[in-house]
């Protein structure tokens, strides 16, 4: 999981209706709000399995939270990025299935093992995919966020 914080010279109810105007309904994003305590906003954004279908699995889920600062009319914001949790279970599953055949090939002296080697090369190029991916889309989703609270 990775963290961004950063200052903005506005008030956090007025950037919490800033991103829920821009990841509202209709936007193809699933945009969560609580309005806290003393100030303070929290947040989740991530897209809609309705509009992305199963790719949405690989895809980053963003937590945040607004709070005021104890200068005036400044708001600081703390925003992390995380993957969907079924996808490390889905390269968990790879790994194991590979790691599997490469036994069972080696113990029953059959070229099972050929085949658990191709799983295991897949699931290592996969799992570099998805943090090449993930890279992609958190440095996307930071500048769409920086964007849209500095109009």
């Amino acid at each position: 999981m990775k963290t961004w914080n950063f200052n903005s010279k506005s008030n956090p109810k007025l950037i919490g209706q800033k991103l829920k105007a821009a990841f509202g309904s209709g936007s193809g994003f699933v945009f969560k709000m609580d309005p806290g305590t003393n100030d303070s906003v929290t947040f989740k954004v991530h897209k809609s399995m309705a509009a992305y279908g199963y790719g949405v699995l690989n895809d980053i889920r963003v937590n945040g939270k607004l709070s005021k600062t104890g200068h005036k009319n400044e708001t600081k914001l703390e925003i992390s990025f995380a993957n969907h949790f079924l996808t490390p279970v889905h390269l968990a599953i790879v790994f194991v299935l590979g790691l599997s055949a490469i036994i069972v090939g080696i113990i029953h002296n059959s070229n099972m093992y050929l085949y658990g080697g191709l799983i295991f090369v897949v699931g290592i190029a996969s799992w570099f995919n998805v943090r090449r991916k993930s890279a992609k889309d958190i440095e996307k989703y930071k500048t769409l966020i920086s964007g849209i609270i500095e109009e």
